[in-house]
């Protein structure tokens, strides 16, 4: 995205209002010594979003999860189309 833009490292990291060794970590995947505040920071100056995934040796969390957000889903599904007028396509 930096490239994209025409932007230096040094312009995405004043943007951030980071260093730009923050921003050189980043781009070589170098993320474990990068707090999760920068790395926001940095993809927010490049209107890229961050999303994390918990993971689990076990794949018991990731079935929680699924069952657990599909029974919300199914509930608010129920609650849309209980409105009068209201349909629901997922």
């Amino acid at each position: 995205m930096r490239i994209r833009r025409g932007w230096r490292q040094e312009d995405v990291a004043a943007a951030a209002r980071v260093s730009p060794s923050t921003v050189s970590r980043m781009e070589r995947g170098q993320l474990d010594s990068l707090s999760l505040r920068s790395i926001r920071a940095v993809a927010a100056a490049l209107e890229v979003m961050v999303e994390l995934l918990p993971r689990s040796r076990g794949a018991a969390f990731e079935r929680a999860a699924s069952q657990a957000h599909a029974a919300l889903a199914e509930r608010v599904v129920a609650w849309i189309t209980s409105v009068d007028g209201w349909v629901v396509r997922p």
